[in-house]
């Protein structure tokens, strides 16, 4: 008889136990998603540039008694950026004067410019890309061998033919470039733009290429 009464206690058992079975158990932890990975920012504010860059000066045939036909050369520039986008800089370059309008054989003497620049960029997003205008002011050496009367002082020469070599006479420019970053801390950039000398028949391009390093 006690065994009939455990093999019915069982039976009544079973359904009820399954179905406590079946039933999810509810975790107490919480899942943590982590954070994305910042984006490094490629440009930014109190950045230190040193540049290094090749130029290219095509020029007007009436300038020719400083750059001949156009003029190769190079040099090197250091920039400050108080912000990501406003920043100043000083540059120095020298340009080798060429073509047959000079007048002077392939004797030319290297010409000379030195400027304070203003430079103003508006980076793309958080793309590598980040276009740029520059406009500054300084001085342009012209080479001495582009002196017309030779072994005339320059007094004279100037009052004769207006051109004020062996001085160094005011220039001022203004142009458009662009950069491109790999890192935060190099880069490539290229850039055009028209510079005055002194009077407007002086005037110049230029084309910049190089590369740049950023502290």
């Amino acid at each position: 008889m006690k065994k009939l009464i455990a093999l019915a206690i069982v039976a009544l058992a079973s359904p009820a136990l399954s179905s406590f079975a079946g039933e999810p158990i509810a975790s107490s932890k919480n899942v943590i998603v982590p954070p994305p990975a910042p984006v490094e920012d490629l440009y930014r504010a109190h950045e230190i540039q040193v540049d290094l860059f090749g130029a290219y000066a095509p020029s007007a045939s009436d300038a020719g008694r400083y750059l001949g036909d156009h003029g190769w050369g190079g040099g090197g520039a250091v920039n400050y950026f108080f912000t990501r986008n406003f920043g100043i800089g000083l540059e120095g370059m020298a340009l080798r004067p060429s073509g047959s309008s000079s007048g002077f054989g392939n004797n030319h003497d290297i010409a000379g410019e030195f400027a304070l620049d203003a430079i103003g960029r508006l980076p793309i997003g958080n793309t590598p890309w980040a276009p740029y205008v520059i406009a500054g002011i300084g001085g342009f050496i012209p080479g001495s061998s582009n002196n017309g009367f030779g072994g005339i002082n320059n007094g004279f020469n100037r009052r004769g033919n207006n051109n004020n070599n062996d001085d160094v006479l005011l220039e001022g420019h203004v142009g458009l470039g662009i950069e491109y970053r790999f890192t935060s801390h190099i880069g490539l950039f290229t850039d055009g733009r028209y510079t005055f000398v002194d009077k407007s028949h002086n005037d110049y391009g230029l084309v910049r290429a190089g590369v740049r390093f950023v502290f």
